[in-house]
């Protein structure tokens, strides 16, 4: 009995085990199913989060390129405000804040600080609208704007009194004089082309080859003498802005004696000098760039001045006097390529006719003290408009005609 028992449980464990077996490839299975589900799943939400991630991206791609517009677009509004400031709404705290523009989401805050001569620092902070993520993103741009003004000289040479030109004067160009006064015009003189004045007088009228014109509605000159380039700076010495960077003018003290010859250098580009008083030329002095007077300028030897090349690049004027041009002697000469300012005028001691004053470009003469801008001088005046040297920026706070803007340097 024992045997036939253990013989009829053969087949059952066999089919026990098959049973087993089966059991396990239905878990493994079941297994496998669960991983490529859980696969798929993942791959869903990979799937999905990059979907997401991208239309974020967009957004914000989006939102960013608003943010740049409003900023880019601040720069503009405030080189149209600077150049047009009757249009312009006051600033508050130097800002223009939260400015909108029609149809573009977000806003943009302006700040202005001015540098003096007329440049500014501009910084344009853009805001976008809300992004993706529910934020606003903002974009600053920074700009240096300089606004080109110019005091228009028109004229060969120009008067803001009443002016008798002397016998050895020659004024070249249309018109060659312009005067708020009446012009004498003694025998001798030459006037070749136009003339603008309040009237005419003197022998020589006749001499003017061009018009007889009506005085000029706007003062050929500078209001004052310390309205001119220079000569009201509070710094000593002054400084001038040029390419986007300040620079100072160099010092010449007096009596000039000799020595190197004023010129352009690393720290004055310009060549610009300046003498804080009065300056006496004992010794021939040449000058490459400008010289600034802050008194009398008194000639007792040869002064000679021109411009700093390229000229386009320079926009300066030759030679400004607070007060007189006194040529001192017999043979004395000043000679100057560019334009003269002087604010009393020309005077002179023991001079004839081997003296003389040379200007190729424009001599401006306020004339605010007592007598004639022209006075005590007998020696040659010679004045030769060139337009070239007369385009001077910033050279007066008076008659300023804004030109233009230009940026001068951008960074973001």
């Amino acid at each position: 009995m024992k045997t036939n028992d253990t013989i009829l449980s053969f087949p059952r464990i066999g089919r026990d085990r098959r049973l087993a077996i089966v059991s396990r490839h239905r878990g493994i299975a079941l297994v496998l199913v669960i991983l490529v589900m859980a696969l798929a799943a993942i791959l869903g939400y990979a799937l999905l989060s990059a979907s997401a991630v991208q239309a974020t991206a967009g957004s914000n791609s989006i939102a960013a390129a608003q943010a740049r517009g409003q900023a880019e677009s601040g720069i503009h509004m405030a080189m149209y405000y600077l150049l047009n400031t009757a249009n312009a709404p006051a600033l508050v705290n130097s800002k223009w804040a939260n400015v909108t523009f029609a149809g573009i989401p977000g806003s943009v805050t302006v700040t202005v600080t001015p540098l003096g001569n007329n440049e500014y620092t501009v910084v344009s902070a853009g805001t976008s609208g809300a992004s993706e993520g529910g934020g606003a993103i903002t974009r600053t741009i920074t700009a240096n704007i300089q606004v080109v003004t110019t005091f228009q000289i028109p004229q060969a040479a120009g008067f803001n009194t009443a002016v008798s030109i002397g016998s050895l004067g020659s004024y070249t160009g249309s018109p060659a004089i312009a005067s708020t006064g009446t012009v004498t015009i003694p025998t001798g003189a030459q006037v070749n082309g136009s003339a603008s004045a309040a009237s005419f007088a003197g022998p020589g009228v006749g001499a003017i080859t061009g018009q007889e014109l009506p005085a000029p509605t706007i003062a050929p000159a500078p209001n004052q003498p310390t309205d001119a380039m220079f000569l009201s700076s509070a710094t000593q010495p002054p400084s001038y802005m040029y390419n986007g960077t300040q620079y100072y003018a160099g010092t010449i003290n007096s009596p000039w004696t000799g020595g190197t010859p004023p010129g352009p250098t690393i720290g004055n580009p310009l060549g610009v000098y300046y003498c804080s008083g009065a300056l006496t030329v004992s010794s021939a002095l040449n000058v490459n760039g400008t010289l600034v007077v802050n008194g009398q300028l008194t000639d007792k030897s040869s002064i000679t001045i021109t411009p700093v090349t390229p000229i386009p690049s320079t926009n300066m004027p030759a030679l400004v006097v607070s007060t007189y041009i006194n040529m001192n002697g017999t043979g004395k000469t000043l000679t100057a390529t560019g334009v003269v300012y002087a604010g009393d005028g020309i005077t002179g001691t023991s001079t004839n006719s081997t003296t003389s004053i040379s200007v190729t470009g424009a001599l401006l003469i306020t004339g605010l003290s007592a007598g004639t801008p022209i006075s005590n001088y007998s020696g040659h005046l010679t004045v030769t408009y060139n337009n070239s040297y007369t385009n001077i920026p910033n050279f007066s706070s008076s008659n300023q005609t804004p030109t233009g803007v230009k940026i001068v340097s951008w960074s973001e």
